[in-house]
């Protein structure tokens, strides 16, 4: 099958895109492939957002990283220092944002 994709947001580190025949959100971060439902995608982000200092415990050459692991997102774990979690919050929030504004006017 053959799937048509609206892309939200796009930058060098990351593209979100939607697919218009199943609905799933695509998060391309680096090498990183993700697909989630919208009701995965928001629970992905307030997880990001609920992280905290003492979550940046994995010593790593790009920085202290917060691992997610044994999560429905990810099974083998994935880590991020607090600039991606940051960086990646914003993206994927403007994202969802133009993808609510596109859905308005085509309503």
């Amino acid at each position: 099958m053959k799937h048509k994709i609206t892309m939200l947001h796009q930058t060098e580190d990351i593209q979100v895109y939607r697919c218009n025949c199943c609905r799933h959100y695509n998060v391309n971060y680096r090498n990183l492939f993700m697909v989630f439902t919208y009701r995965e995608l928001k629970s992905f982000i307030e997880m990001l957002k609920s992280l905290e200092g003492h979550h940046y415990n994995c010593i790593h050459p790009e920085g202290h990283k917060a691992v997610i692991s044994n999560s429905r997102f990810d099974s083998n774990g994935m880590g991020f220092t607090a600039e991606e979690t940051q960086y990646i919050i914003s993206q994927v929030e403007q994202a969802m944002i133009i993808d609510q504004v596109n859905k308005a006017l085509l309503s």
